[in-house]
């Protein structure tokens, strides 16, 4: 089971299920207190077609110890050895200021939810995949970016937004990826481009722009989505910083991701993995 973080005080569930038409009961058994599961028994039974059942396994945070291992047993009427399902606590690794952490190898961002933002964006409710977008405003003068190379003073006046994060990754690169909604500049003379810099590092271009019936604006259409991405990122475990610059208006952010090897590709956005109160 992945592991649990006193940081975001996630659920998680277990599977449990019968191959072919098996009659059969079963039951969790969870070997501490502070370990909850939803459901502590069931049964299976091909007659109702019920071959499956999914328990969810939470934590009680007032007395679950600050790292540490517990364990889930389950047995079934049918099996010849129960089944360990092992829990892991994380140590909590977000301080003061920390407002993202990694799980699972991931550090999802919601746009809309950084920790300092300048003038010049919108936040704009009830659309993308995460619920609200970070828009920069339809009279944001585009900025000088051409091959990597930044008009500093252009950057500077651009629409900023900062986000805080930790990583516990030490021994894989990472990759930071950035989803927009799918759009058009607003005049011939704009685009749809933004600069992203970590850690204080010089910004790096990120462009959203597909030309109208190419193959990658079908794909935008179709997932509803733009995506951009920097590679081959060497993130020392600790503090971050990433900060977001509007280089044009109208660009319409949804979330950020930075994966690190391994990580899994969620179907949907991944839940974002925000330091809870």
């Amino acid at each position: 089971m992945p592991a649990f973080h006193p940081e975001l005080r996630r659920s998680r569930y277990i599977d449990i299920f019968v191959e072919g038409e098996t009659n059969a009961t079963w039951t969790a058994t969870p070997n501490a207190a502070w370990i909850r599961v939803s459901r502590a028994s069931g049964s299976f039974s091909p007659a109702e077609k019920h071959l499956e059942d999914r328990i969810e396994v939470s934590l009680d945070w007032n007395t679950a110890p600050a790292s540490g291992d517990g364990l889930v047993t389950i047995e079934c009427s049918q099996a010849k050895q129960a089944i360990g399902v092992h829990v892991h606590v994380e140590p909590r690794e977000a301080s003061g200021g920390d407002s993202f952490i990694e799980a699972d190898r991931i550090v999802s961002i919601y746009a809309t939810h950084s920790d300092a933002r300048s003038s010049g964006w919108e936040v704009l409710q009830g659309l993308g995949h995460t619920g609200t977008e970070l828009r920069t405003s339809l009279d944001t003068p585009s900025a000088e970016f051409t091959d990597g190379a930044a008009d500093g003073a252009a950057i500077e006046k651009a629409p900023s937004a900062t986000y805080r994060f930790v990583t516990t990754t030490a021994d894989d690169k990472a990759m930071l990826r950035a989803f927009a909604l799918p759009t058009f500049p607003i005049t011939s003379e704009n685009g749809t481009r933004i600069a992203v810099s970590i850690d204080g590092d010089r910004p790096q271009l990120m462009d959203f722009y597909a030309p109208e019936f190419s193959e990658a604006w079908r794909e935008h259409a179709m997932n509803n989505v733009a995506t951009e991405t920097l590679a081959n990122l060497r993130l020392k475990p600790g503090k971050h910083t990433l900060t977001v610059y509007g280089l044009d208006p109208g660009v319409t952010l949804d979330r950020f991701e930075v994966d690190f090897t391994g990580a899994h590709e969620g179907y949907d956005p991944v839940p974002e993995t925000a330091v809870q109160p």
